[in-house]
C-alpha cells in the first residue's frame, strides 16, 4: 500500500510542479490528494508533501546548479545553453509553483492545522520542518519571496517578504518544530510509515531540524559574520549525528518512484555528462568517490579513464564520462540533508570563529568516512578553509546547496565560460509576475545574503 500511495502522489506532485500560468495560490490542482484537499487526511497530504519535496530537490533546478558548479556538463541544444547560463524567463517556475501549490506551503499548513487539532504535535512538527526546508530553499534562489501572506489562501496576490525576514521566520518555525517534536503525550502518533524518509521517528526529524537551522544560519554569514557562524555551529552540533540518519529521498524500482536523476538521464540520454572541474578535483585527491559519481568513458576499453567537460568544450559524447551508475540507479535514495553536511557546517563555522582544532577534526571525520587518508601537514589558515569548502563541494554533489556555498565563499573557484558570469540569483518567473502584480520585475542580480565583495566570485 505504501508504494501504491506514494506512486500516485508522486505523479500528482510532478504534474503540479510543471503547471504554467495559473496562479499557484488559487488555481486549479492546488493541494490535490490528488483530487480533494478538503477531505484529504493529514497522512495522505504528508505523503504528497514529501513527494513534492523529493521532486523539487532532484529536478531541473538541481541539474542546472550541477552545470553551473561544473560537477556536470551540459550537452545537446538545451543543456549546452543552460551550461552557458542561458536560462529562460520561466526556467525555475516549477520550483516556485511547487513551493506553494499542491504538496507545498498550503498543504503543509493544512497538515499542521489538522494535526494540532488532533493533539498530534509531533506530526505538526514534521510538517513544519518540511515547510522551513521548502521555503528556505526558495529564499536561497530568489531572495525576497512571499511567505507571511502566502500562507493565507484568502490573499491571492501575496507580497514578497525580505529575504532576511524569511530566514528569521523559518528559524522561528524550526524552533517551534523542535518543541513540538519533543512532545510525548499519547496523541502524538505522527505519520508512521507514511513518513517515507524516517518512518515516523521524531528524533531523526529533531536532528534534521537542527541541521537545517545550522544551514540557514550559515546562509546569512556573508552579511552577519560571527553572529551567524556561532549559532550555526551550535545547531549543527545538535544535528544529524550519523550518515545512517541522513535525510534522503525515497525511491524504488517502481516506475513512478524512480530517482529523478535516473528518469532524466534515461529519457534524455547524453544531455548531461561529467563536469571537468569535479572530475579533476576527485582525480587530484585520489578520491574513491570518482567511480561513484561518474562512469569511465565508454570509448575506453580499460574502464579506467574518467573525463569531464568544461562549459565550452566540444568533446565527443563517447569520450566523456556519464554520471555514475551508483548515483543514478533508479532506487538510489538521493541525499538531501546529511551528516557530512552537518560536520562540514561545524568545520566552516569553527574555523571562522577561531576553533581550528574542531574545524580540522570535523573535516577529517567526513574525509575518513569517504575512505580518504588524513591531510598531510595538517593544513592551517587559508589552506584549512579551502580544504573544508573543497570537501563540502565534493560531499554535496548533485545538491542545490553547493550553489549557496559557492556564493558565500567563492569555492569552488569555477572559471565561467568566456563572456559569461555564473548566476548569483534567478529572476522571478514571468508567469508569476503576470499572475501576481505584487511580484516585481526580475529583480537584482544578487540577494541580500550575497552582497559580494570588490572582486566577487567571477
Amino acid at each position: 500500500m505504501r508504494t501504491k500511495i506514494y506512486a500516485a502522489l508522486l505523479l500528482a506532485g510532478l504534474a503540479t510542479g510543471t503547471t504554467a500560468c495559473d496562479n499557484f495560490l488559487t488555481g486549479p490542482g492546488i493541494s490535490d490528494d490528488p483530487n480533494n484537499p478538503t477531505t484529504a487526511t493529514p497522512t495522505s497530504l504528508f505523503v504528497a508533501a514529501q513527494a513534492n519535496m523529493y521532486v523539487q530537490m532532484e529536478n531541473h533546478l538541481a541539474r542546472v546548479i550541477c552545470l553551473w558548479m561544473q560537477a556536470c556538463s551540459g550537452q545537446g541544444p538545451q543543456y549546452g545553453i543552460l551550461g552557458l547560463y542561458g536560462t529562460g524567463a520561466d526556467e525555475f517556475y516549477g520550483f516556485w509553483a511547487a513551493t506553494y501549490g499542491g504538496g507545498g506551503l498550503l498543504d503543509l499548513r493544512r497538515i499542521q492545522d489538522r494535526t494540532l487539532q488532533q493533539g498530534d504535535s509531533v506530526f505538526a512538527g514534521m510538517a513544519m520542518v518540511l515547510e522551513a526546508y521548502l521555503v528556505g530553499t526558495a529564499a536561497d534562489v530568489w531572495g525576497d519571496v512571499p511567505y507571511r501572506e502566502a500562507g493565507d489562501a484568502d490573499i491571492p496576490a501575496p507580497s514578497p517578504d525580505p529575504q532576511q525576514q524569511v530566514y528569521d521566520d523559518i528559524q522561528a518555525k524550526l524552533d517551534t518544530a523542535i518543541k513540538y517534536l519533543a512532545a510525548t503525550a499519547p496523541s502524538n502518533k505522527g505519520p508512521g510509515i507514511a513518513d517515507l524518509s524516517y518512518d515516523g521517528d521524531p528524533q531523526k526529524w529533531l536532528a534534521l531540524a537542527h541541521t537545517l537551522k545550522a544551514r540557514y544560519h550559515l546562509h546569512t554569514a556573508e552579511v552577519l559574520g560571527n553572529a551567524a557562524y556561532t549559532p550555526a555551529m551550535a545547531e549543527a552540533q545538535l544535528g544529524i549525528a550519523s550518515s545512517a540518519d541522513d535525510f534522503t529521498a525515497y525511491h524504488s524500482l517502481v516506475s513512478t518512484e524512480r530517482n529523478l536523476w535516473y528518469q532524466f538521464t534515461t529519457s534524455w540520454a547524453g544531455f548531461i555528462k561529467a563536469g571537468k572541474f569535479m572530475v579533476e578535483a576527485l582525480k587530484t585527491g585520489s578520491d574513491p568517490r570518482l567511480a561513484e559519481y561518474y562512469n569511465p568513458v565508454s570509448s575506453d576499453p580499460t574502464g579506467t579513464i574518467f573525463t569531464g567537460a568544461d562549459p565550452i568544450d566540444s568533446i565527443p559524447l563517447s569520450d566523456l564520462s556519464d554520471l555514475g551508475s551508483t548515483r543514478i540507479a533508479p532506487d538510489y535514495r538521493q541525499p538531501l540533508v546529511t551528516w557530512a553536511e552537518t560536520q562540514l557546517i561545524i568545520a566552516e563555522a569553527a574555523f571562522q570563529t577561531g576553533a581550528t582544532g574542531l574545524a580540522l577534526t570535523s573535516l577529517e571525520n567526513v574525509r575518513g568516512a569517504a575512505g580518504l587518508a588524513p591531510l598531510a601537514g595538517p593544513p592551517a589558515g587559508a589552506a584549512l578553509f579551502d580544504a573544508i569548502m573543497a570537501e563540502k563541494y565534493i560531499s554535496m554533489y548533485q545538491t542545490i546547496e553547493t550553489w549557496s556555498d559557492w556564493r558565500r565563499t567563492c569555492i569552488p573557484n569555477v572559471v565561467p565560460a568566456p563572456g559569461g558570469v555564473v548566476p548569483h540569483r534567478d529572476g522571478y518567473p514571468d508567469s508569476e509576475q503576470i499572475a501576481n502584480p505584487n511580484i516585481p520585475d526580475s529583480g537584482p542580480t544578487r540577494n541580500w545574503n550575497d552582497p559580494g565583495d570588490p572582486v566577487g566570485c567571477n
